[in-house]
């Protein structure tokens, strides 16, 4: 017999992608404010920090426009 569900298989209850963040409280923040948090949190690797400050600064700082022509 084949396929159908198999005793021990998938993701284990508890494992690391399922867990959630117990200091970022979702129904209380903007998508904003939970990238801001994320990016200023010290506990977070600096990878997902760095992520998360690129994801988030064209809503923080506008992009600045271009100068007359001949401007160096």
């Amino acid at each position: 017999m084949r396929g159908g569900k198999r005793d021990g298989a998938g993701r284990p209850p508890g494992s690391a992608t399922s867990k959630a963040v117990d200091w970022l409280d979702a129904d209380q923040m903007t998508p904003i404010q939970a990238l801001l948090a994320i990016m200023r949190d010290d506990r977070t690797p600096l990878r997902l920090r760095a992520w998360a400050a690129k994801e988030a600064a064209p809503y923080v700082h506008p992009r600045l426009a271009p100068g007359p022509a001949g401007e160096v």
